[in-house]
Formats: C-alpha cells, sequence, structure tokens
C-alpha cells in the first residue's frame, strides 16, 4: 500500500494543503494580533484561549488540517487535536479526507465573524440546564427539613443563592424560549440573610453544595479555561462571603493561587472587596453575571480603535500592503469585528441607565 506522505510528493496539490501557505510578512504581524484578541476574548468569556485561537485562524484560511493548525500556532499534536475535536462537537467545523490520502482536512461553518462563537442554542441549553440543576439543588435542601420549620442558617444561605442564580438563568431563558416562564421573584421560600465571612455548612450542606460545584465544573460554565478559577468561584456562587485563607483550605491550592485567582475576580467585578477586610463578597449571582457581561462588552468595545488602526493600515497606499498575500482575508476579518463591536457599543450605551442601577445595587 503507498505511504499517505509518498503521494504528498507526487501531488503537489496535497502537498499545498497539508503545508500552511503564509501569509506576507506585514499581513502576518496583524493576522497574529487579531489571534492574540481572539485568545483574550476567550478569556473574557470563559472558554480555551487556545480553542479562541485556532478559531480565528479558520476565519482567515478556511480550510486547515491538523499540520496546517500545528504550523500556525505551535501547538502539540495532542491540544490540536482535542480542540478540532471540540469545535467539530460544537458545530464550528466539519471535516473530510483529502482525495487519494488519509489526511483530513476540517472546513469552517462560519458564514462571517462571530466574538461569541457559541451557538445560540448551545448558550440556550446551559441556560436551562442550570435552571433545571437550581431547581434540583432547591428540591434536595427542601426535603432534608420540614417546610413548617425554620431552615438552619446555613441552608437558608445556599437556598437563596440558588435562587437567585436560578432567577437569573429562567429569566435570561425565557427570552429566547416561550416555554420557558418567568420567575415571580417574591414567590421565594429562602428569604435573603446577611450572611458572615466564610460560612460554616454543616455536612448536609456540604454534600448539596459539592453536587452544584461538580455540576458547573461539568459543564465549563464558570471560566473554563481555568478549572482552578472555576472552583474558588463556585464557593462565592454558594457562600457569599469568604476569605483568602477558606479556599486555600478547601482546595488546598497555594496561597499564591488563590491570591491570583481573587485578584482575576475582583478585577472583572465577579466578587467586591469588604471593607477594613482581607475578605470578599459576591453580593448577588444574578447581579454579578450581568455585570460581567456589561464589563466583558466594555473590553470588547474598548479594542475598537485598535482595529480601525488596523483597518487604516491596510487602505494606506504608502503601505503598498494592497493585494500581497491575505490581505483580503485579514481586511474582511477585520471589517465584520468592526461591526460587531460597533453593535455592542450602541447597545451598551442604550443599556447605560441599567449599567448605572447594577453598579449601585452590588456596591457596599
Amino acid at each position: 500500500m503507498q505511504s499517505p506522505h509518498k503521494n504528498n510528493l507526487q501531488n503537489p496539490q496535497i502537498a499545498f494543503l497539508d503545508d500552511i501557505k503564509h501569509f506576507s510578512e506585514p499581513i502576518r504581524e496583524i493576522e497574529l494580533a487579531i489571534v492574540a484578541f481572539f485568545a483574550e476574548v476567550g478569556v473574557w468569556n470563559g472558554r480555551f484561549p487556545k480553542l479562541s485561537s485556532i478559531y480565528a485562524y479558520f476565519l482567515f484560511h478556511q480550510t486547515l488540517t491538523q499540520k496546517q493548525i500545528r504550523q500556525l500556532t505551535g501547538y502539540s499534536k495532542g491540544s490540536v487535536s482535542l480542540y478540532v475535536n471540540q469545535m467539530e462537537e460544537q458545530g464550528l467545523i466539519t471535516k473530510k479526507f483529502i482525495e487519494g490520502t488519509h489526511i483530513l482536512q476540517y472546513i469552517s461553518t462560519a458564514r462571517r465573524v462571530k466574538l461569541d462563537y457559541l451557538s445560540k442554542a448551545q448558550n440556550l441549553d446551559d441556560l436551562k440546564t442550570i435552571t433545571e440543576f437550581c431547581e434540583e439543588i432547591l428540591g434536595n435542601l427542601t426535603k432534608k427539613q420540614n417546610l413548617s420549620s425554620n431552615y438552619s442558617e446555613d441552608k437558608v444561605l445556599l437556598g437563596q443563592r440558588m435562587e437567585d442564580l436560578r432567577y437569573f438563568t429562567q429569566n435570561r431563558t425565557t427570552a429566547h424560549d416561550p416555554d420557558y416562564q418567568p420567575i415571580d421573584p417574591t414567590q421565594v421560600k429562602f428569604q435573603i440573610i446577611h450572611s458572615s465571612v466564610d460560612p460554616i455548612f454543616d455536612t448536609e450542606t456540604e454534600e448539596i453544595e459539592a453536587l452544584f460545584h461538580r455540576k458547573m465544573l461539568e459543564m465549563g460554565v464558570l471560566e473554563a479555561n481555568n478549572p482552578k478559577m472555576a472552583q474558588v468561584n463556585s464557593y462565592f456562587i454558594t457562600r457569599r462571603c469568604l476569605s483568602p485563607k477558606f479556599p486555600i483550605q478547601k482546595t488546598n491550592f497555594s496561597p499564591a493561587t488563590v491570591y491570583s485567582i481573587l485578584r482575576f475576580l475582583h478585577e472583572h467585578r465577579f466578587i467586591e472587596k469588604l471593607p477594613s477586610s482581607s475578605a470578599y463578597e459576591m453580593k448577588s449571582v444574578a447581579a454579578s453575571f450581568r455585570l460581567y457581561r456589561f464589563h466583558y462588552f466594555g473590553l470588547l468595545t474598548s479594542r475598537i480603535g485598535d482595529f480601525q488602526a488596523m483597518q487604516d493600515k491596510l487602505r494606506d497606499p504608502l503601505e503598498e500592503l494592497f493585494g500581497q498575500s491575505g490581505y483580503f482575508s485579514i481586511y474582511t476579518v477585520i471589517d465584520h469585528i468592526l461591526v460587531e463591536l460597533r453593535l455592542l457599543e450602541a447597545w451598551l450605551q442604550s443599556q447605560q441607565p441599567l449599567i448605572d442601577q447594577l453598579n449601585a445595587f452590588v456596591k457596599p
């Protein structure tokens, strides 16, 4: 049987498909800047930055082999294989064999640039799953105690946090799915309490809390690119107020790791620093999720100037870039990104009164 590699040598078309043709150097510089942007978007949006980088390369090249992806990114065989499989599962690419070889080529399904490349259906499924799981947690809590009796403080806290998250996810779902009815915020079993720092849960409540943590980690909805960050974030969702020593003791992460995570969560408005204390608080799960989205869109729109400068460089006749390898592909991607960012900018401006209210709501 003839070796596929020998076949490549005999067939120039196949050899070209297997070895990437790099863009010309000035264009390549802009390409790398856009890839770095998509990697940042991956981090900001809780996605794997390597997957986001590969997604960006598909926007430019449309069709790639795993070898070509490795040439472009420098990622290992294992990483490329993992991420292209995930992209295929998410419907971002399809695959087929190059005729006459055992080499797979992957074809982008994107018809336009998307900054949040997951489909609306997948995001909607995530929201539904979180809503239903919160209801399961609330059911477990109510089974553990007679409804006619007072709940212990730890169950009240966990119950209130689950109701808060369920209220947010179900009402987000309702906007896209008419079968989901909005929750009346007055119909709650667990009233808001002011919890202490590092609240103590009994064994029963900790078991229920552990179910929630495992589900969130499995779904990858809490900073999926960093499981350690997801674990710390998940404790803030369930316990509200924590000092640095709590996640250090609970997770066995190093103090340096925990403090790095806390800085990230604080900078991105997941948590607020308590005055005159080393502790942090996630006041409202729902408000924090909303604020994160606004902050995320703000980070995106702050880059409009960068992309406008890239587009101006491509248009500048003195740069002599027109018609060079990769020019039209890069220009098209930049143009689409600018359209997306300006739409977000207009939407943020329309939401400013709500942003002001939410900022006031989560401040101490």
